[in-house]
């Protein structure tokens, strides 16, 4: 299940903040490929912001080949067989380069 947590004085933008964890979710393994989405309405009410700002983070992956839209359909996490592995990699990369860091400390 996924759970999203928005920080107002961390300084990154919300929709920013939204794709980073959705990014994050999917290189962990939390979401798998076709698992899906909350509606934007929803994840907008979870999180008490405006529903155009979860808009604008789903179309912005959406853009990348991170999610895809079924119109009346839903939101899910796009194929990776097929479109965005190099992303899913770079993902997980970046999530572990710290943890490499202290184990060579």
């Amino acid at each position: 299940m996924l759970s999203l947590r928005i920080s107002a004085s961390s300084g990154v933008p919300v929709y920013l903040q939204i794709e980073q964890q959705i990014k994050q979710s999917i290189a962990s393994g939390l979401l798998a490929s076709g698992d899906p989405l909350p509606s934007t309405r929803r994840t907008a009410a979870d999180l008490r912001i405006n529903p155009n700002t979860v808009a604008r983070a789903f179309q912005n992956l959406e853009r990348e080949g991170i999610i895809r839209t079924v119109p009346g359909g839903g939101t899910y996490v796009a194929d990776f067989t097929t479109s965005g592995p190099g992303l899913l990699k770079a993902e997980k990369l970046r999530r572990l380069r710290p943890q490499i860091g202290r184990a060579h400390v």
